[in-house]
């Protein structure tokens, strides 16, 4: 049924699932000036309004599993589980929302529901899809009046400039606005201003890092609320930076970000870098992601890892100056078949060190000279 010029009647009941009443851009007037009930009651069925006005004295109730939705203007108290639906553009609600009614929906990016009374502890709000404005109007002295539903479905975004969904207070100025906050354990938001402060309760599952956006509305003179997906952020000065420059930051999933997980940087190599040590390029990286102790950060040839103790070749301290006394040893004494392990010393100089024969003035035999020091195999000699 559709309705095709303004009219006014007494009351108005729907209870049939198959029946639609087509209001569109028409106003349908419903009093008890004549002693109607002046309500508008759907138990089953629907009505749709595309720009124009239901109005009803004593108000408009809607039963779950039927809708009023559209575009335009609904006047009387909205009570009800039924779907009271912002559809194509906004859908006004002039009048105040009772608790029963936990229909209420915003369903698209170009629906706007807006609601201009106060709206009743138990009431819901949901948007339906991550787009669509719920706008707030009533609000005086910079504080919300009123409002105590609950809002469902805030989408959180990535961009803390650009909202995908969003809670529009009409009328209260981004610059009167001093702090946002969320808090991801009772899914209050809290919005304080230089009124005062208020509080929205979400409903929904958030990150603890979720914060709160805002920028000013399409009018220029209100403030859009949205949320933001929480950013770690990496520190990407490879050695010194400023903690207030921006540019020493990368939010994770940046490009130095990346360069520091995937090919093998990280804080410790490069405190190490700084300490003369730098990555080797001989495959170990991988070896060293996984933790193996024999892989660990070791600097390049002539200079040495402090936390390591070992040079770019993986050897402990010390190791070239033996190995080149032992070379000395070996031009010294190999011919002479004086020094018979001279060949082990040049293959593991570290293992055979403590035994290593010493030239300085002439041959000498290293036990002598060890008991002559008090010094037998690294330990005090009992004599």
């Amino acid at each position: 049924m559709s309705l095709d010029v303004n009219e006014t009647i007494g009351a108005l009941t729907i209870g049939s699932g198959n029946a639609t009443l087509n209001i569109f851009g028409n106003q349908l007037t419903v009093t008890n000036a004549g002693g109607g009930a002046g309500t508008v009651t759907v138990t089953a069925g629907n009505i749709a309004i595309g720009g124009g006005t239901l109005s009803a004295t004593n108000g408009l109730s809607v039963a779950s599993g039927s809708t009023i939705s559209g575009v335009g203007t609904l006047i009387g108290t909205i009570a009800g589980a039924g779907k009271y639906q912002a559809l194509g553009g906004t859908l006004r609600l002039e009048s105040a929302v009772l608790s029963s009614a936990t229909g209420l929906q915003i369903a698209n990016s170009a629906s706007i529901l807006e609601l201009d009374s106060t709206v009743a502890s138990g009431a819901a709000i949901t948007f339906a899809g991550a787009a669509g404005t719920l706008d707030l109007t009533d609000i005086s002295g910079n504080l919300l009046q009123g409002f105590s539903g609950t809002i469902a479905g805030l989408n959180v975004g990535t961009s803390a400039t650009v909202p995908t969904n969003q809670i529009d207070l009409a009328g209260l100025a981004t610059a009167n606005i001093t702090a946002t906050s969320l808090n991801t354990s009772t899914d209050v938001l809290t919005v304080t201003t230089t009124g005062g402060s208020f509080a929205l309760q979400l409903s929904g599952s958030y990150a603890a890092s979720t914060r709160v956006g805002l920028i000013t509305d399409g009018a220029g003179t209100g403030t859009d609320l949205f949320l933001v997906a929480g950013r770690a952020f990496s520190w990407n000065a490879a050695v010194s930076g400023n903690w207030s420059t921006a540019a020493d930051w990368t939010p994770s999933g940046g490009a130095a970000e990346h360069e520091r997980r995937y090919c093998g940087f990280s804080r410790r190599r490069e405190r190490n870098r700084d300490l003369g040590c730098q990555r080797d390029d001989r495959g170990a990286d991988d070896r060293r992601r996984l933790g193996h102790a024999a892989y660990r950060q070791q600097p390049a040839d002539g200079h040495r890892c402090r936390r390591s103790g070992r040079d770019g070749d993986g050897h402990r301290r010390g190791y070239h100056d033996r190995r080149r006394h032992a070379e000395r040893d070996q031009w010294l004494l190999g011919g002479l078949g004086l020094d018979p392990q001279f060949d082990q010393r040049l293959r593991h100089p570290d293992r055979h060190d403590r035994g290593r024969r010493h030239v300085r003035g002439g041959l000498r035999d290293v036990a002598a000279r060890k008991r002559r020091s008090g010094v037998r195999h690294g330990t005090p000699y009992r004599k």
